[in-house]
């Protein structure tokens, strides 16, 4: 899945980790044998890696690819937290 997020001006800022949260929060339950979920952003998109931690996922490591070096981000089914992650939380 991939996920395209406009200019911050255009929306609250916590409407970015809201929608993420929701699109985890189906990931998990539509798919009981999902034991991970996986970001690869750029390790220049420093707003895709506070998203990612503010999701509570972990570096788990960096990987070279044509064009990028991903930081591999990814959290575990037993650590996700399901719900809303409270309006006007900024990410």
């Amino acid at each position: 899945m991939h996920m395209l997020v406009g200019e911050i001006r255009r929306h609250p800022r916590w409407m970015v980790l809201n929608i993420t949260k929701d699109m985890m929060d189906w990931q998990f339950s539509a798919s009981p044998d999902m034991t991970q979920a996986i970001a690869d952003p750029d390790i220049r998109n420093t707003a895709m890696r506070v998203l990612c931690e503010r999701l509570r996922m972990n570096e788990i490591g960096r990987v070279e690819m044509p064009g990028k070096t991903a930081r591999i981000m990814a959290i575990g089914r037993h650590e996700w937290e399901p719900g809303p992650p409270g309006r006007g939380d900024p990410c």
